[in-house]
Order: structure tokens, then C-alpha cells, then sequence
């Protein structure tokens, strides 16, 4: 028997059939699509992590280096303070962030010269830790002598900077530098203890040590 299809009965069975197989279709996209986003929730998750993962790593490398970079500056910097405490004669002053050393009696005349002056000056505005004295060859003339009881601190805070006592610097982001003497009177210091406090790039380190002078 052929079917007709204009029989009723038969187009309402086609019809259902469609809406079916459309419904069974619509079922598939849509637990397609719930899969889809599931997958692009856990890729994003993971790259989260992963992001997270490689920025610490970076964050700890970068503070290691700026941690090992201020380590060395700073026995740089000790190993120059210590050698110019250790081979001085004498302590002649010492206040807030200053120390003046006698080098020793290279003119042998009991008394300190000029060129025989260092001062090592921290300045608080700038961070710089800086060395003045005498240049070589100061002519004789110029070669100012002192009595020991001078007010060395006053003296050389005046010369800083001058023709005979110029400025070398010795480091940037020194944000303290403090020393303790063994004696109440400088000039009879043998034992010199500092304190010296790094920054760089926001990392800061501090040093210590106790030096005694030649001279005592």
C-alpha cells in the first residue's frame, strides 16, 4: 500500500519524528557547549596557576640577585672602612656619621698634618658614604699642622670639599652607618665597632665589625 503524504495521520508522525531527532540534536549542542566551558574553566585555571608559579619564581631570582649585589657592595665597602680604620694612628673625632682618622705621622712631627687627615662622612639627605682628605704632592705651604687638642670635627666639616681636601665617594644607598668607640675620648680609641646598613632596590642589608687601629 503506497502512504500518502497528505494523510494526516502520517505528517503528524513525521513531524514528531523531526522534533525529535531536533530535540535529541539541541541535547548534544547543549552538553557540548557545558563540556566546552568546562574545558576553558580548567585551561584558565591552569594558566592562573601556572602565571602565579613563574611570577614567585621570578620575584625570588630577582630578590637573590639584589640580595647577593648588596652582599657584595657591602664587604666591598667594609674591606675599605676596615682598611682605612686599621692602618690609621689614631681616632682624632667622631660625632653623627663622621669619623676623622690620623693616618699617621708621615711628616714626623708629633703633630697631625693635614695630609695626614681623612674624614668619612655619611650624608643623610644624599645615602652616600664619602672619604675626603688631602690630595698627593700638597704642597708644604699648605700642609696645615694641628695640635691633637683641635676640634678635628669642626675643622674638617670646613675643609670638605675644598682644593685640599677633596671628595672621593665610596657608596650610594647607605642609609646608616653608626660606630661605637671602646673609649669615651677618641683619641685614645684602640678597639672601633660600626654599624653599616645597605639599600638596594629596596633591599637592605646591614654589616658589622670591629676594627683596631695600628696605632694602638
Amino acid at each position: 500500500m503506497v502512504s500518502d503524504p497528505f494523510c494526516p495521520g502520517e505528517l503528524a508522525v513525521k513531524i514528531s519524528r523531526r522534533r525529535t531527532t531536533h530535540t535529541a540534536f539541541y541535547r548534544r549542542s547543549g552538553l557540548t557547549l557545558v563540556e566546552m566551558m568546562l574545558a576553558m574553566s580548567i585551561t584558565a585555571m591552569v594558566g592562573l596557576a601556572l602565571t602565579t608559579m613563574l611570577s614567585s619564581v621570578a620575584y625570588s631570582t630577582t630578590s637573590q640577585a639584589q640580595l647577593r649585589r648588596s652582599n657584595v657592595r657591602g664587604k666591598v665597602l667594609s674591606t675599605r672602612i676596615d682598611t682605612a680604620i686599621r692602618s690609621s694612628k689614631m681616632v682624632l673625632a667622631q660625632g653623627n656619621d663622621f669619623l676623622v682618622l690620623w693616618m699617621g705621622d708621615s711628616r714626623r712631627n708629633g703633630v697631625p698634618n693635614l695630609s695626614e687627615l681623612r674624614r668619612i662622612q655619611r650624608d643623610d639627605a644624599t645615602g652616600t658614604l664619602t672619604s675626603y682628605k688631602a690630595p698627593s704632592g700638597l704642597s708644604e705651604v699648605n700642609d696645615t699642622p694641628y695640635s691633637p687638642a683641635d676640634d678635628f670635627g669642626t675643622i674638617t666639616a670646613g675643609l670638605m670639599g675644598t682644593a685640599n681636601f677633596p671628595s672621593e665617594l665610596w657608596a650610594t644607598g647607605v642609609t646608616a652607618w653608626t660606630q661605637s668607640l671602646n673609649q669615651t675620648n677618641p683619641q685614645v680609641v684602640s678597639l672601633l665597632s660600626y654599624a653599616l646598613t645597605l639599600e638596594i632596590d629596596s633591599t637592605s642589608s646591614t654589616f658589622t665589625n670591629t676594627v683596631s687601629l695600628r696605632g694602638r
